[in-house]
């Protein structure tokens, strides 16, 4: 059976849903069945791994897919996360894994300097044109969602915006309920999300 292939955070991972919350506010061990991979791998038919983590930066996505063995009839949809988290790949402590520097590591005036932000931005949209490259190279079909591409300093230069790429703000546009930490989205917001990717990806079906 093939598979669906999914990364991204913790909106991807389905951190707070009733299979997936560790009070007061942490996730559970495993990803959760309610959030929407789960709910796409039944629309497609699809056996799921999901390879999200809560608190994912997009270098740690990217790193994940560029490790990643995938088969040759995998889907891959990868919701990428939120621009502003910096972290980097520590050969030192562990290659696997990449390191998050948190805020406070950071000089503030540095961040607050204009050109910033257009630096982040053409940081990640790098990164999403990287996995781009490497998943077509593979044979690999994908979809991205990216919900951090807007309003971030900088438009993502039309040349390097993967074929399949979608930056509907998918946690705003389906914002019904909560999860149960009141800060992911709810059941029915995972429901409301995994819908929109199951109809892209059968317009995308119909194209080709």
């Amino acid at each position: 059976m093939s598979r669906l292939v999914a990364f991204g955070c913790s909106f991807t991972y389905g951190h707070g849903l009733p299979d997936c919350f560790v009070p007061p506010n942490g996730p559970g061990p495993a990803p959760s069945n309610l959030a929407w991979p789960a709910l796409l791998g039944k629309r497609l038919e699809k056996d799921v791994i999901n390879n999200s983590d809560p608190g994912a930066s997009n270098l740690q996505i990217l790193w994940k897919i560029l490790n990643y063995e995938f088969h040759p009839d995998d889907l891959c949809v990868v919701y990428w996360s939120f621009y502003n988290r910096l972290d980097f790949v520590r050969l030192d402590l562990d290659s696997n894994k990449t390191h998050r520097l948190q805020l406070e590591d950071f000089d503030k005036n540095f961040l607050s300097r204009p050109g910033y932000t257009t630096h982040n931005a053409i940081r990640n949209f790098l990164m999403i044109h990287h996995a781009a490259l490497f998943l077509e190279d593979k044979g690999i079909p994908y979809l991205f969602l990216d919900r951090h591409s807007l309003n971030v300093g900088a438009r993502f230069p039309e040349h390097l915006k993967p074929k399949g790429y979608d930056n509907t703000q998918l946690d705003t546009v389906f914002n019904i309920d909560v999860a149960l930490d009141n800060a992911h989205p709810g059941i029915k917001s995972q429901e409301k999300i995994a819908d929109y990717i199951h109809n892209k990806l059968t317009q995308e079906m119909k194209k080709n």
